[in-house]
């Protein structure tokens, strides 16, 4: 369908309106059907239209599967026409809703689970403000099902863990002891592949997050090791998850038990070594064979605390790593690299 001149203010006035009069609903409505519409009909403007009147925009009355849905309609839309401000507007609505003192007002866990998980299509690091009123809602909504954990209730925690650690939020070691006994009761069709699943996942997360610590780590993966089927995927990510509390130094308490830990995982199956990983040493080499080529030293698949990094650049004479290191080069994206902390 060809542009209409005139229609993106129009629709984007109506967007406006609909918001004031109580349709919050049309909202989330129109973003989902601007982005399955591709916005052919506005050429690509309604968005850019919608953000200028933003100041306007009114989401007192909105509620919290209307912003879940908004941010859903967001997530949707094409690359590159993703409004910041309009995310940031609707998280902050959500904020209040957490903290409502009306339990009705609150969200659900599938009203978070779908943010979060829109949050995490963005790619998009929610406010300051966010994390702890996710953290002491969601902490009071799973210390009400004490030990109780239906499996939709198991599978939102899986989700939610799993969106925290993607957009590296700021959780405390005192929720991961809530929300971990909830991710293991994830169930379904194939109760101990999902079992297996949802603790490696739950590794990962928690390594990526900065708060692993070897006692979990030990909790997750040796659990039932020997009767879980654990998945090349799955043990993939168990290793990735150990380089992260393997200490550097053999002089370390650690440093023996966690070589343990990886002859145990070693025996229990081969872990992942896809097309991924094939690509990224054909990556890796083509980056080797080019500084060589002009004389730069350089160490490959090197650990670095809780990194681990593809390629380590080396100052002349100084052999990887070292606090000399000149550079250090990510080849395929963030996904392989853990929280950046201080103390790394």
């Amino acid at each position: 369908m060809d542009a209409m001149p005139g229609l993106a203010d129009a629709l984007a006035d109506q967007f406006i309106a609909d918001s004031a009069c109580h349709n919050a609903h049309r909202f989330a409505n129109t973003l989902y059907s601007c982005a399955q519409l591709e916005i052919n009909p506005c050429d690509g403007q309604l968005v850019e239209y919608i953000v200028r009147r933003l100041p306007k925009l009114s989401l007192a009355h909105f509620s919290a599967r209307n912003v879940a849905n908004a941010i859903f309609g967001v997530a949707q839309l094409p690359a590159g026409q993703h409004p910041a401000s309009l995310i940031d507007k609707l998280c902050n609505r959500m904020i209040r809703l957490m903290s409502s003192s009306e339990a009705d007002q609150r969200p659900t866990e599938d009203d978070m689970a779908s943010v979060l998980r829109s949050l995490e299509m963005l790619q998009h690091q929610p406010k300051a403000a966010f994390t702890p009123a996710l953290l002491t809602w969601y902490t009071q909504l799973l210390t009400q099902l004490q030990d109780q954990s239906p499996p939709k209730t198991a599978q939102r925690a899986k989700i939610i863990l799993t969106a925290c650690a993607n957009l590296r939020l700021e959780i405390s070691p005192s929720f991961t002891q809530v929300i971990l006994p909830h991710v293991f009761a994830v169930k379904g069709s194939h109760p101990n592949q999902n079992r297996a699943k949802a603790r490696a996942n739950a590794a990962w997360a928690l390594a990526a997050l900065g708060t692993l610590d070897l006692h979990t780590f030990k909790s997750l993966s040796l659990a039932e090791s020997q009767s879980l089927p654990w998945s090349p995927a799955d043990l993939g990510q168990l290793h990735r998850a150990l380089d992260w509390i393997q200490p550097e130094s053999e002089h370390h308490s650690d440093y023996w038990e966690c070589k343990r830990l990886r002859e145990k995982l070693a025996s229990l199956g081969q872990r992942l070594h896809g097309d991924n990983d094939v690509k990224l040493n054909a990556a890796v080499h083509a980056i080797g064979a080019a500084l060589e080529k002009h004389g730069i030293p350089y160490a490959a698949h090197v650990h670095l605390g809780g990194y681990s990094a593809h390629v380590v650049i080396e100052e002349q004479g100084s052999p990887a790593p070292k606090a000399t290191l000149a550079a250090v080069l990510d080849v395929v994206g963030t996904e392989h690299f853990f929280k950046n902390k201080a103390d790394r």
